[in-house]
């Protein structure tokens, strides 16, 4: 369903739907939690998420000598069948292998804010004039909480040690490429890529 949960947030989502607390989920429980919820800001939430999932592909085209060069980027890394067009599956696809993760809801509304005539097909033309009108800087709270995110999946990494002090010196060895004790910005920057958790400028 497009849902990346760590394994601290799946035993809590099994812990919310287990009211019994037998092991097991019932459709009775399912029906119970989700009748509960109210679910009339998720298109809100899924638009906002696509915003900052516009951000971060906007950002991309730092490493890139102009906007047009990386939109044929993103085409090529993109459109699959090489018929020049990016289908929504496409989409799907390409902003995975870019390490964007986003549920159901927010990757259609990411298709519906660059498929700008709304024809289901997105072409180079559609993304340049999208992402080149993109302000690429994140308010403080979606700073805040895309940092929060990226501390939280390095923490995660810290359940198969078993200790946080083993952990960490693992980081550190990991990170560290020269050895000198300390994590330069460059090598923090190249060890949280190698733990799939690549950032902004912004959010670095």
């Amino acid at each position: 369903m497009g849902i990346y949960l760590s394994p601290e947030e799946r035993d809590a989502l099994m812990s919310r739907f287990d009211t019994n607390r037998d092991g097991n989920i019932s459709d009775v429980e399912i029906y119970n939690v989700l009748s509960a919820l109210n679910t009339r800001d998720l298109g809100n939430q899924a638009k906002e998420s696509a915003d900052i999932a516009l951000k971060k592909l906007a950002a991309g085209a730092e490493g890139h000598s102009s906007m047009r060069e990386y939109v044929r980027f993103l085409i090529k890394k993109f459109d699959f069948d090489n018929d020049g067009l990016v289908t929504f599956n496409e989409l799907c696809d390409g902003i995975r292998s870019l390490n964007i993760h986003l549920t159901l809801k927010e990757r259609q509304a990411l298709m519906k804010a660059l498929d700008t005539n709304s024809d289901g097909e997105l072409t180079a033309d559609e993304l340049f004039n999208v992402l080149s009108k993109i302000d690429v800087k994140f308010s403080k709270a979606q700073l805040n909480d895309l940092v929060d995110n990226a501390l939280k999946k390095i923490a995660s990494g810290a359940e198969d040690y078993p200790s946080m002090s083993d952990y960490v010196k693992d980081l550190m060895n990991k990170f560290d490429s020269n050895y000198d004790g300390y994590i330069s910005f460059e090598e923090l920057t190249n060890g949280l890529r190698s733990l799939d958790i690549n950032l902004t400028s912004q959010e670095k």
